[in-house]
């Protein structure tokens, strides 16, 4: 499916990731502009990890944007203990099928999930996605859900304690409604990371969970150089 961003840019925008727009386009697809050539590979490589992509936007004959089904952001304000528990798990199990395919996601919270049309939740914005074996720095990390060792080394390559730092914190994000540093200027979240701070798990009132957040917080503090064997 090919449409020409003249045939998008009058729909309704329903989401504005990064730098771009995210636009419902006839009521049943959304359409991500600007995204490139690469983000479309790296969704097509995620396979049923992503929500599906369906198509390219075109400018001048050149792609500016990509048409995906349209999903349901994930809400979890009316979702009780069990359902935050099942939400968790499915999110664990599509990290770690991602990864198995060889791909990091590089920028994992609470809204780049979505559901599908089939009910099974997809992660979204693959900008910053890239293949494990020949990755590279992340080029725009979001500040609130990154390691203090990963700000501090933001040359590095990223890595799967990328997602699993932002996974765990997604978990919190899940059971407490909160984006972690929810309110601070950027500059306040980075000096409260450099610091050593982070979110509060004693806020997720139950304990098999506080030890899934903390499982995962710690596997993302193991990021090392490199060259780091050991």
């Amino acid at each position: 499916m090919i449409v020409d961003i003249k045939d998008v840019v009058s729909s309704p925008i329903i989401a504005t990731p990064g730098h771009s727009h995210v636009y419902k386009y006839n009521d049943v697809y959304a359409v991500k502009v600007f995204a490139g050539e690469r983000e479309l590979e790296m969704m097509r490589l995620a396979g049923d990890c992503s929500i599906t992509p369906r198509g390219r936007v075109l400018h001048d004959g050149k792609q500016v944007g990509i048409i995906m089904e349209l999903g349901k952001p994930v809400d979890v304000t009316d979702f009780d203990l069990q359902d935050k528990k099942e939400l968790s798990e499915k999110l664990i199990s599509l990290v770690k099928s991602l990864h198995h395919k060889g791909l990091l996601h590089g920028d994992i919270k609470l809204a780049n999930l979505l559901f599908a049309k089939d009910g099974s939740i997809r992660l979204c914005d693959f900008e910053g996605s890239q293949l494990e074996v020949n990755s590279t720095a992340p080029e725009e990390p979001t500040l609130n859900w990154i390691s203090r060792v990963r700000l501090q080394n933001l040359d590095w390559p990223l890595r799967k304690e990328d997602d699993f730092y932002a996974l765990g914190l997604t978990i919190w994000e899940i059971f407490t409604g909160c984006i972690p540093f929810q309110g601070l200027p950027e500059d306040k979240v980075e000096e409260r990371i450099r610091a050593g701070d982070f979110v509060d798990v004693s806020e997720v009132g139950d304990v098999e969970i506080q030890g899934w957040i903390e499982k995962y917080l710690d596997l993302g503090r193991r990021l090392r150089r490199p060259d780091d064997v050991n």
